[in-house]
């Protein structure tokens, strides 16, 4: 899991700089290796999980720390020996050893509140594709990134041809990953939920390098954050964009459900009027709709479940950190009163 990756970096990091101050004789120093090692696995965690403050965080302090070491690093691959190490070594071996600390300290004060599908007796499944929204979008290959995930929490994922739905069309401030804990408790109330997240190259939300997959949540975060007026300003273009992504989004849901599922769609923030355009031009595919941010215990619109996945934007937001779940579960109780009245309606 996410946490543990970054606890075994900044663990990792506190040894590797830990060991200037233990060389008692002329020796190899093969600790310093350890150094590239949480570089690699920062990088990795960045592939795995996207950039948000914490792998940035284990990012940037494993590359000083590789950079403040590199004459170590190039002595133990040249199986060179030490027998002492500068101050200026101990300097920075000081300073990345207390950066290592916070790291360590943050990550586990703001550890996302996790729920165990095991626990709740449901699956989670990923689905991943390629192509663009041009050309199609097919089942990815070996070898190949993927342009979108479909992701499914059921109780019964053997089950092919449903005849209900639910799509979950998360914010672009957040993706499938920060309304998790809301999708789970959802599932555990009775119901089969798909969300997707999609990264293809023909739809740009930032036209700039902070389109890629990697960084567009974080850029978007920081502009709805810091600059809301541009932010709201751009509304009817994110608009357009979301109507894309559910236009690509059916066939493949029906290619999976059969042609007889309906889908009762859920969204929140920036995708409200793009799901009630699409609601209206496809009568027959959907049964209805529910906007998360019309909860008004719902105090993060269009960021997710922060309160329990990334406690540490709450500051910023200026609201409290939720760890019991309370409102979570109360946003499942509201939407599951939404889904049963408009399945009973059709």
């Amino acid at each position: 899991m996410k946490i543990y990756g970054e606890l075994l970096i900044f663990l990792l990091l506190l040894i590797t700089n830990l060991r200037v101050f233990f060389v008692k004789k002329t020796k190899k120093d093969p600790i310093v290796s350890l150094g590239p090692t949480a570089f690699f696995l920062s990088i990795l965690q960045i592939l795995a999980w996207k950039v948000d403050l914490i792998t940035a965080y284990a990012f940037l302090l494993s590359l000083i720390l590789v950079l403040t070491n590199f004459h170590a690093i190039f002595r133990f691959f040249s199986r060179l020996y030490v027998d002492h190490y500068s101050n200026l070594m101990k300097f920075w071996a000081v300073i990345t050893i207390i950066l290592s600390i916070i790291g360590i300290v943050f990550t586990i004060v703001f550890a996302p509140t996790q729920i165990h599908n095991s626990k709740l007796g449901i699956t989670e499944s990923e689905f991943k594709y390629q192509g663009s929204f041009k050309s199609g979008l097919v089942e990815i290959e070996p070898f190949h990134d993927n342009s979108a995930s479909i992701y499914e929490f059921s109780m019964f994922p053997e089950l092919k041809d449903r005849k209900n739905v639910v799509l979950f069309v998360p914010d672009k401030r957040a993706d499938t990953y920060n309304y998790r804990p809301y999708l789970q408790l959802l599932c555990k109330a009775g119901f089969t939920i798909c969300s997707a997240d999609f990264y293809v190259e023909d739809c740009k939300w930032m036209h700039s390098l902070a389109d890629s997959k990697y960084l567009r949540r974080l850029g978007l975060l920081i502009q709805s954050i810091f600059d809301n007026q541009n932010f709201n300003s751009k509304r009817e273009f994110y608009t357009f964009n979301i109507k894309q992504e559910l236009n690509a989004l059916l066939p493949l849901l029906t290619e999976k459900y059969g042609p007889q599922c309906r889908y009762f769609i859920i969204t929140d923030g920036m995708g409200k009027t793009a799901v009630t355009d699409f609601a209206q031009s496809h009568p027959e595919e959907i049964s209805g709709t529910f906007f998360l941010d019309s909860i008004p215990e719902y105090k993060t619109p269009g960021y997710g479940c922060i309160e329990q996945t990334e406690a540490y934007l709450t500051y910023p937001l200026n609201i409290q950190a939720d760890r019991s779940l309370f409102t979570t579960r109360y946003m499942v109780l509201k939407s599951s009163q939404a889904i049963k009245e408009a399945i009973l309606k059709n």
